[in-house]
């Protein structure tokens, strides 16, 4: 829980993890019309993306119960919505002639447990 002060009162939040809205973004959408336009095609622009996770699901057995089939569900909706972050960043960099570089965990990385 987080404490909060708004307007003289006290209050108690509980936020959810901002990845469930966007976790990762380059830069607003009117930027990149502004690019398209003409008018900052003076230099090469470069975009370099950084994501400390996998692009690849991660399989896992999951057992026949109501909360375990949720977590995995949101697990899985978590994971692509940051996989198509990557994609949305992609084409906006390749639609603003923005160079795009993206370093993430590849397949053959072992994780140890």
């Amino acid at each position: 829980m987080i404490n909060v002060e708004a307007r003289g009162q006290h209050y108690q939040e509980m936020n959810v993890d901002a990845g469930v809205v966007a976790q990762t973004f380059l830069y607003p959408v009117y930027l990149g019309y502004q690019l398209q336009s003409g008018l900052s095609h003076d230099r090469k622009r470069y975009a370099y993306i950084i994501r400390n996770s996998r692009l690849d699901p991660n399989w896992a057995s999951v057992s026949r119960d109501f909360l375990t089939i949720t977590q995995r569900a949101v697990a899985t909706m978590v994971h692509y919505l940051g996989y198509n972050d990557m994609l949305r960043i992609y084409e906006s960099a390749r639609r603003d002639h923005v160079d795009y570089n993206l370093a993430f965990i590849d397949t053959d990385f072992l994780k140890k447990t």
